[in-house]
Order: C-alpha cells, then sequence, then structure tokens
C-alpha cells in the first residue's frame, strides 16, 4: 500500500509520519486504506499526526458510513487510534503532554484549542459516534501511539505524566480500555 504511493514532494517528517501511520494502523487494519486520510499533522492538528476512526471494523471518512454501518448492523463498535511521531532520537515529556491534551481537547464537547480542517472532520465524525452511544454494546476504546527513532528506556519522569494525565480521561468513562504505547525506532521497525 504504503510504497506506491508518491511522496517525492513531501518533506522528510511528513515522509516518517505517513510511514508510522501506515506502520501502526495496518496492523489494527489489514485491509487497503487510504493513507493520506489518516494523515492530520501540520498547523492547528491538536498534537496528533495520524487519526484513524474504525466503526464495526471499517475505518471510516464520512457521517453516512456510520450510519450505514449502524443500520446494517445494528450497533456501534468503535476505536480511535491516535498518533503522534517525531523524528528526533528523544521522547520528550513536554511533547508527551502536548499529544495528551490535544487528546483531550478532542473529546471535550468543545475545542480548547484551535483544530485545522481535518480534526474538525474527524471531530464531526466522533460526535456522530457518541450521539448513537445508545448502541453501543460497549464504550469504544482509544488507542494513542507516541513514537521517535529513539530507544524506549520508560522514564519515570514520562511514565508518571501518562499516568496521571489518562486519569483525567478514564475518569469520564467514555472508552472501555484506553491504551498508550510508546515506540522506539525498534519497536517500529519491528512492527514494519
Amino acid at each position: 500500500f504504503f510504497f506506491f504511493l508518491d511522496f517525492k514532494e513531501l518533506l522528510p517528517p511528513d515522509c516518517f509520519e505517513r510511514f508510522v501511520n501506515y506502520c501502526i494502523v495496518s496492523k489494527q487494519y489489514p485491509r487497503e486504506f487510504d493513507i493520506e486520510s489518516l494523515s492530520v499533522g501540520g498547523g492547528d492538528d491538536i498534537g496528533v499526526d495520524g487519526m484513524a476512526i474504525t466503526v464495526n471494523g471499517n475505518i471510516i471518512q464520512s457521517e453516512e458510513e456510520i450510519d450505514f454501518l449502524l443500520s446494517k448492523n445494528g450497533y456501534i463498535d468503535a476505536s480511535f487510534t491516535l498518533i503522534q511521531s517525531k523524528s528526533s532520537s528523544k521522547f520528550k515529556s513536554d511533547q508527551v503532554g502536548t499529544l495528551i491534551f490535544g487528546i483531550k481537547s478532542f473529546f471535550d464537547e468543545k475545542a480548547a484549542i484551535p483544530e485545522n480542517e481535518e480534526i474538525k472532520n474527524l471531530r464531526a465524525l466522533k460526535d456522530k459516534i457518541y450521539q448513537n452511544s445508545i448502541n453501543f454494546d460497549e464504550p469504544p476504546e482509544l488507542r494513542i501511539y507516541f513514537v521517535t527513532t529513539g530507544e524506549w528506556k520508560e522514564p519515570e519522569q514520562i511514565t508518571g505524566r501518562v499516568e496521571r494525565e489518562l486519569a483525567e480521561i478514564k475518569s469520564k468513562k467514555m472508552f472501555r480500555k484506553i491504551t498508550f504505547n510508546f515506540y522506539d525506532a525498534n519497536r517500529l521497525k519491528d512492527t514494519y
């Protein structure tokens, strides 16, 4: 999928973001998908470079798809995959904090920070999913990925911050499960 696309016009950090998005999403969704539609990085991206929303096993791009899958299946089983990619070799606590703040804003009723058009469209999909929460068997799953080209050594200042910041999200009971995954160069290579 990924390598047949022409990314000659993109800067190396943008190519890296798409590569990471492909590696992570293709493990969860082993069918063809449009990598560009998952790439949301740029200005006002809430600290997220890639996002995939699935409903009943399908990556969705429109509210009509949600309506179709709900009418076809009679239920909604949703998941949110949010990815932050850094081509730097370090895991930085402030970058992780920015990502979590952006995620909190995204799942709030009203955005706390500016959002680009891609994020606004994804917010509309998220809102549509939660407007149909009566049709959940279980609440959605939230998967967060923070990826760098460095080496992950589980520093307590980062793992502690993640634990503390996620507690607020967990307290809202919007998700059946929340996972925060750190990917370093070796884990990314293994995933690919």
